[in-house]
């Protein structure tokens, strides 16, 4: 039924961003039914982000075709986050590989070679090994790169040097088994809140929506 009433608003508002001077349909223009037109715009508003994403998603797959890591570097590129599991509304993108043969010279090599394929700005790379790894666990020692590239990308690339099972993929493709309903709730979160991504991460934002069944922004910051 709420699909069904969804689907009217839609063909409704979508009237009036034409013409500015109709009104919405009775009974819906009463006071005590402005949570519904509320609502429908809510909707409209993450259907849009959903647009943003699959065009993001395009954008990211013909990035990664301009890269070609399989080139660049001598192990297996496996894409994460955001552009595995479809919810981008940043130009982002995440990429790991399994390397325990991984030197410095190795990645740095491979680095000069992706200048040579897209616009390079900004390269910032960090030996993650020992007491600089990012847990207090062994296994994730890492090198880790962060580039900006083609003016507008944020290209993140993990080398793993020890290899694991990690969480990455699998939770990616349960965010792309997630209802459309939990998506859309996702994507418009993820647009609202403030601290995102800096202090409240795309994790954090999952987890409030598909484990705690949050759908607000004020749900979510007082989580």
């Amino acid at each position: 039924m709420v699909l069904k009433y969804l689907a009217r608003g839609v063909r409704i508002v979508t009237v009036c961003h034409f013409h500015a001077s109709c009104a919405w349909d009775k009974p819906y223009d009463r006071p005590e039914n402005h949570w519904y037109r509320s609502l429908t715009v809510s909707y409209i508003q993450a259907m849009s982000l959903a647009e943003h994403a699959r065009a993001l998603q395009a954008e990211a797959d013909r990035l990664l075709g301009r890269l070609d890591l399989r080139t660049a570097f001598p192990w297996r590129a496996q894409v994460i986050g955001s552009a595995l599991s479809g919810l981008m509304i940043l130009r982002d993108l995440d990429v790991m590989f399994d390397a325990p043969d991984a030197t410095a010279a190795h990645v740095i090599t491979g680095l000069a070679t992706l200048s040579e394929r897209v616009e390079l700005l900004t390269a910032d790379f960090r030996d993650e090994r020992g007491d600089r790894r990012p847990t207090s666990r062994l296994t994730d020692e890492r090198f880790y790169a962060v580039l900006h590239v083609n003016g507008s990308w944020k290209v993140d690339l993990t080398f793993w040097l020890h290899v694991v099972e990690r969480p990455h993929v699998p939770e990616a493709l349960r965010l792309r088994a997630a209802s459309e309903e939990q998506r859309l709730t996702i994507l418009r979160l993820k647009h609202e809140c403030p601290n995102y991504p800096d202090t409240i991460g795309g994790t954090d934002i999952y987890a409030a929506v598909l484990e705690r069944g949050v759908k607000t922004i004020d749900e979510l910051l007082a989580s």
